[in-house]
């Protein structure tokens, strides 16, 4: 029985996830998982507010294919009337205006320099942090600032 589950995935089909199974709604499947990690891909969802997406590609990001994320599900593709056809995404807000998250990835060599870039800045803000200890248990507010009432 395992074997021929082994098969069916080998052939690139749809893993049987076991109904009842705990699952988060937008998370991907293993094999899935897999296949980005194999093809060197970091999958990342993006919310479509605030120019995101269009900050995102100009990243290097681009829309996932339907046939890449299968495991959400028909409901996740939105078929859209742009040039770049379906897209994967889930409504992930309500309200006024439905907030909807498009499926989105980037070559890994990109997303981990990215987030070596945001680890570099926090850790440059740490080290100017305003409020250095003084050794004594309290905290002052950095070389040459004083507080006075």
């Amino acid at each position: 029985m395992a074997n021929e589950r082994e098969k069916i995935r080998e052939e690139g089909k749809v893993a049987r996830v076991p109904f009842g199974t705990v699952r988060l709604k937008m998370q991907l499947s293993a094999l899935e998982q897999a296949s980005f990690a194999k093809r060197g891909m970091t999958p990342y969802w993006f919310n479509d507010r605030d120019g995101r997406l269009e900050r995102a590609k100009a990243a290097g990001y681009s829309f996932v294919s339907p046939e890449n994320a299968r495991s959400l599900g028909q409901s996740a593709i939105h078929g859209g009337n742009t040039d770049e056809g379906s897209k994967v995404s889930m409504i992930v807000g309500r309200g006024d205006s439905q907030l909807r998250a498009f499926l989105m990835e980037i070559p890994t060599k990109y997303w981990k320099e990215d987030q070596q870039a945001k680890f570099d800045r926090i850790d440059q803000l740490e080290q100017s942090d305003p409020f250095e200890q003084t050794g004594e248990g309290e905290f002052g507010y950095g070389t040459g600032v004083s507080r006075t009432h």
